[in-house]
């Protein structure tokens, strides 16, 4: 079923809008502000890069603290798309957690007659969701697309200029995963679609997504991706978002007592070294016995996040392309006594993790515990 924002609205008693810190949403708005479910798209992914010149244009908007809350906050926002995730809707803690580290921005940015707003924003140090109401020039129709036979909305194009720019010229390097989420609505004869981005850190780089430093995002326009990778302009323009301001920061550093993981297909072992968990994702380094450049690589293993209610919120798997069967490559001299390599890794979870609720983390024989609040 899908849902509207405007079926949020109704019964609602808006406060009496006064000052310049206030921004009315006008009817219009208000109807065309759609939550539905999602149709995942694969990630665009950009490669870890020096950054060699600094980009010196300025934002057009800066995200502010609060702004427009009086009217949805981000977890009226963002609810919809994580419960689509999970099939179950949020509990009050996890909502709470988003109106904390989230972020509502005052207004949008308008070019040659389309306007693109931000919605909402939720971010930490390893991924960063921007949701983006979209709103073609007078006299357009953004309908609903079959991907298979009509193409995708993409934010970019293949041409110069027409690439989204995420301006991060402030880190010495970085590298990202960026994925869109389209959603559907139930008005597919009028000219605005909603669209959730989600920014992802490549481990290993300098990039912080909530470290409060400046972050201008810069888009081109609205494209139309047919199957066979012809791009159509729909509208084009400059609009810019500075969406690296003012995120609140919720991270634990778990004491994880050097827990050991043996592989058993291949014997290597792995040692939790850190982790660390926000209401988005979970950080950690790891080392390993195994030598690198080998047909087998030594990823983190399993570990699991288990609720109070005895719920595994995250399973982390380890990847393997032969479950218990050995690759006749690997070599037996490539795992070692001592510890040999570390890793960073990060990963991104379905739906918000309420910390409050965390019972112990689990890795090989070891549980760990979140330290008292």
């Amino acid at each position: 079923m899908t849902e509207r924002f405007s079926d949020l609205w109704e019964g609602v008693d808006a406060p009496e809008l006064s000052g310049e810190d206030s921004t009315p949403l006008d009817g219009e708005r208000v109807r065309n502000l759609v939550r539905a479910r999602i149709a995942p798209k694969a990630p665009r992914r950009r490669p870890v890069r020096k950054l060699l010149l600094a980009v010196g244009a300025a934002a057009a908007l800066a995200l502010g603290a609060g702004a427009a809350a009086g009217y949805f906050t981000p977890s009226q926002v963002f609810a919809p798309y994580f419960d689509e995730k999970d099939d179950t809707p949020l509990t009050d803690g996890q909502r709470e957690i988003l109106d904390t580290i989230g972020q509502t921005f005052p207004e949008g940015v308008t070019s040659n007659g389309a306007t693109l707003t931000p919605l909402a924003a939720l971010a930490d140090e390893n991924c960063y969701y921007l949701h983006l109401r979209l709103e073609a020039p007078a006299g357009t129709v953004l309908p609903d697309l079959d991907g298979d036979t009509e193409g995708y909305y993409q934010l970019f194009g293949m041409g110069k200029g027409e690439e989204i720019d995420l301006d991060l010229s402030a880190y010495a390097d970085y590298g990202w995963d960026l994925s869109q989420e389209w959603l559907p609505d139930n008005a597919p004869t009028d000219n605005v679609k909603e669209v959730v981005l989600r920014y992802v850190k490549q481990p290993g780089t300098a990039l912080d997504f909530h470290d409060g430093i400046s972050k201008p995002l810069t888009i081109h326009g609205l494209w139309v991706q047919s199957p066979d990778k012809e791009y159509t302009p729909v509208f084009t323009g400059e609009f810019t978002f500075d969406i690296g301001l003012y995120f609140e920061s919720q991270v634990v550093e778990v004491d994880t007592q050097n827990a050991l993981q043996t592989n058993e297909t291949y014997g290597f072992t792995t040692r939790l070294e850190t982790l660390t968990l926000s209401p988005l994702s979970l950080s950690c380094c790891y080392s390993t016995t195994l030598e690198e450049d080998g047909p087998v690589s030594a990823g983190l293993g399993k570990l699991q996040i288990v609720l109070k209610d005895g719920t595994v919120f995250w399973p982390r798997e380890a990847i393997s392309r032969n479950p218990g069967k050995r690759d006749p490559r690997f070599d037996e001299h490539s795992v070692k006594e001592t510890f040999v390599h570390t890793y960073d890794t990060c990963d991104v979870f379905d739906t918000p993790l309420d910390l409050s609720q965390v019972d112990y983390i689990q890795y090989g024989d070891t549980k760990l515990t979140l330290p008292p609040s």
